[in-house]
């Protein structure tokens, strides 16, 4: 399994979507908000054994799936 596909199946049961999210879909339009984002991101640091330094810690920097591979990426090396 993708990194990308772990993180979207954390959104799906997160928000609760059923279908395929877009690697450019705005999660905020799925529902996304600035409590869940934190959630968002402990899961995802929790997942990949990693932790996002607190300077990229906004929501505009997260609010795609591609956003998050590509930070994710960056942290991993």
């Amino acid at each position: 399994m993708s990194n990308r596909d772990i993180i979207a199946g954390i959104l799906k049961r997160m928000l609760t979507v059923e279908r395929e999210i877009g690697n450019e879909e705005l999660l905020t339009n799925l529902g996304l908000d600035s409590l869940n984002f934190i959630d968002l991101l402990v899961q995802v640091e929790e997942e990949f054994s990693v932790t996002f330094d607190d300077a990229f810690l906004q929501l505009g920097e997260f609010d795609t799936i591609g956003k998050i591979v590509g930070m994710l990426n960056r942290v991993r090396g």
